[in-house]
């Protein structure tokens, strides 16, 4: 029964966090903050392995689902800023691709895990795996769009009619 509300927990965890991402006006680079969502994914995961057998284990599954949400949206918005714009559909792709290999992976490993051995170790490994995304992230070499600033500017020069304070927002 537990599992269905830690499910439950970690989908509303992804929308808050989605939510309080768009709401947001970052000055952070998308590099810095790709770095930041993913070491948001690593804090959230080794906390829940050390509370999966408490009362805490659907906090700590919502805290996992804060980070993930923003995540997707900064790795598209890296495509867009990183991708010349006539191979943006191939790497979105790749992007969605990669994400859903990767989950099935990880489903099928983590399900034999944590048959095995419980939930902690598998927190612990997503843990582990969100570590080495982070410090992917950050190692990132620092490269703006070359007209913008960043991907959201770029956004918001397209798309002029919904930036804030103006007559259609």
């Amino acid at each position: 029964m537990t599992s269905g509300y830690s499910f439950a927990a970690f989908s509303l965890g992804g929308v808050v966090g989605g939510l309080a991402y768009g709401r947001k006006k970052w000055a952070a680079s998308l590099r810095i903050r790709y770095a930041a969502a993913t070491t948001g994914l690593v804090v959230g995961a080794f906390s829940l392995a050390a509370l999966s057998a408490s009362p805490l284990t659907i906090l700590a599954a919502f805290c996992v689902g804060l980070p993930l949400t923003p995540i997707f949206v900064i790795a598209y918005l890296l495509v867009d800023e990183r991708i010349d714009a006539s191979r943006h559909a191939e790497a979105n792709a790749w992007l969605g691709s990669g994400y859903n290999l990767a989950s099935a992976a990880g489903a099928a490993l983590g399900g034999q895990l944590l048959a095995l051995t419980g939930p902690r170790l598998v927190a612990a490994t997503l843990g582990g795996v969100a570590a080495l995304a982070a410090l992917a992230a950050y190692r990132l070499p620092h490269h703006p769009t070359p007209d913008t600033e960043s991907a959201d500017e770029h956004w918001i020069q397209e798309h002029p009619e919904l930036k804030e304070g103006s007559p259609e927002a």
